[in-house]
């Protein structure tokens, strides 16, 4: 019996070309690294890049497949509404040189706990916490917490832009000098 020969596959001239972009203030992302996933089997796998200082990143030598591709940066995130994945088609040849990628950049909340008397309250837990809607029901998602320090102090970092409800949790009530208790009690 005679086999037929595969198939001659097109040569990987492809290309894909584009830019990181923060939406919030529409400026370039630069040093974001681009990863591209994904292309023909037996196929080398593309190094991940990092783009320049205008946010532009661009991948050679492709094959007709589909790409998915993930960008990241410390102190960015992808947008709440857009997912960390982006996936593209590629046709034989083609050249896209328009892609957009998103990443925005990350807060953060600070501020001091303070008591009745506007002494600092320690060693507290506060939380931050996100509005989201789930199953069609508001509802609030933590997304980040910090302890409060020796002077009431405390920041919570790595927050997407989003409102936020801030919370100083804690279980147990508030320690009291056990000095001033007994003066307070034996002087009503």
């Amino acid at each position: 019996a005679q086999q037929t020969p595969p198939a001659p596959t097109a040569p990987a001239t492809g290309f894909i070309g584009g830019v990181v972009v923060d939406p919030s203030s529409g400026r370039p992302v630069a040093s974001a690294m681009v990863m591209v996933l994904g292309g023909a089997r037996g196929a080398a796998p593309q190094r991940p890049l990092l783009t320049d200082a205008q946010g532009r990143f661009y991948f050679a030598n492709l094959g007709a497949t589909n790409y998915t591709f993930q960008v990241s940066k410390a102190g960015y995130a992808p947008p709440l509404a857009a997912v960390s994945l982006r996936f593209v088609s590629l046709a034989a040849g083609e050249r896209i040189t328009d892609f957009k990628l998103a990443l925005v950049k990350l807060g953060a909340l600070n501020g001091t706990l303070r008591d009745d008397a506007g002494d600092p309250v320690v060693g507290t837990m506060v939380v931050a916490l996100r509005r989201s809607v789930s199953n069609g029901r508001p509802t609030l998602l933590p997304a980040g917490q910090a302890r409060s320090d020796d002077r009431g102090i405390y920041r919570i970092s790595n927050l997407p832009p989003s409102d936020y409800v801030v919370c100083a949790c804690t279980r147990d009530p508030l320690p009291f000098d056990g000095v001033l208790l007994t003066t307070l009690a034996a002087e009503p």
